[in-house]
């Protein structure tokens, strides 16, 4: 496989490619068959769709036989476009603490007032990135972040002028932003993602699992206690009385055995990652407000 150096990259940069794209299979960390347990969505569902593969079998040589019909596949979402970008942007926050990076990062620090915890939270984590409610609601030097001379050039960035973007969280203009609760509202810069990846199970079999519990001290159904507001609870002197429920409310008395959906088996793990160029080259970045932006200040950002 030939080597992809940072001239390569450049090249790619700036000229007519369209995107990188990486695609990696994988299997269970308990082997070839195994359940795994994808995120759940409202209502306990896992997040499941349909699409459409070449059929295709394999002779007595091991040799592929490519069918001229389709079928129908079922895929399951492992880890999603949302999660797969907080976990790239949880691993540079690593790098950067380690030292092996150096990147811009806006940290609110917590710490100093009554916490039963050290707590900081950086523009890597923070939900929203950079327009991020905590950060638009932390100090700087005493005076608000968004009103403050580091954080009020946010309020005219976009497409066009995205150098105070750049300077403060680049890694926004990678993973998108939306500046929904700043000073504009629903009308705040909008830059979309440039890096999107996602994780699924190829032909997904949606797996069964058991549920139950046996109580060692037999506490029985027809007892009836009354949850306490601290935590406790009492038994009901009447089965009837107000707020009375059976054991297993509190944790008591066996679960009889039970079956639901639960995990699936895939024939195998998919990670599509694309970086988009296009997305990128969109970008300006002029040193003033009032300059036309210089192509190789571009590119030395890109």
């Amino acid at each position: 496989m030939a080597s992809f150096d940072l001239k390569s990259l450049r090249k790619c940069i700036e000229g007519r490619a369209a995107a990188f794209r990486c695609r990696t299979t994988y299997q269970p960390m308990a082997g070839e068959g195994s359940t795994v347990f994808p995120s759940t969505d409202e209502g306990g569902d896992y997040a499941t769709v349909g699409y459409r593969v070449e059929d295709q079998s394999i002779d007595e040589n091991g040799k592929v036989i490519k069918g001229t019909g389709r079928k129908l596949a079922d895929q399951v979402l492992l880890d999603s476009v949302q999660s797969q970008a907080n976990r790239m942007e949880l691993e540079l926050l690593d790098a950067c603490r380690r030292g092996d990076i150096s990147i811009p990062l806006v940290t609110v620090d917590f710490s100093g007032n009554g916490l039963e915890k050290d707590l900081r939270i950086s523009s890597l984590e923070a939900p929203h990135r950079i327009a991020d409610a905590i950060l638009r609601d932390s100090l700087l030097e005493g005076v608000p972040f968004r009103q403050s001379d580091k954080g009020k050039p946010l309020d005219h960035v976009d497409l066009r002028n995205a150098t105070a973007l750049f300077e403060l969280c680049p890694t926004a203009l990678v993973f998108g932003v939306w500046d929904s609760t700043g000073p504009k509202g629903g009308l705040g810069a909008k830059f979309q993602r440039a890096v999107v990846s996602e994780m699924i199970g190829v032909n997904a079999q949606i797996g069964v699992k058991t549920a139950s519990r046996l109580d060692p001290l037999q506490a029985r159904a027809a007892v009836r206690v009354v949850p306490q507001k601290d935590g406790s609870w009492q038994v009901a002197k009447d089965a009837k009385a107000k707020g009375a429920v059976s054991p297993a409310e509190v944790n008591h008395g066996n679960i009889p055995p039970s079956l639901s959906d639960g995990g699936v088996t895939i024939e195998h793990a998919l990670q599509t990652t694309v970086i988009s160029l296009p997305a990128l080259r969109r970008l300006r970045f002029p040193l003033k407000p009032d300059e036309a932006a210089d192509p190789k200040v571009k590119r030395l950002a890109l």
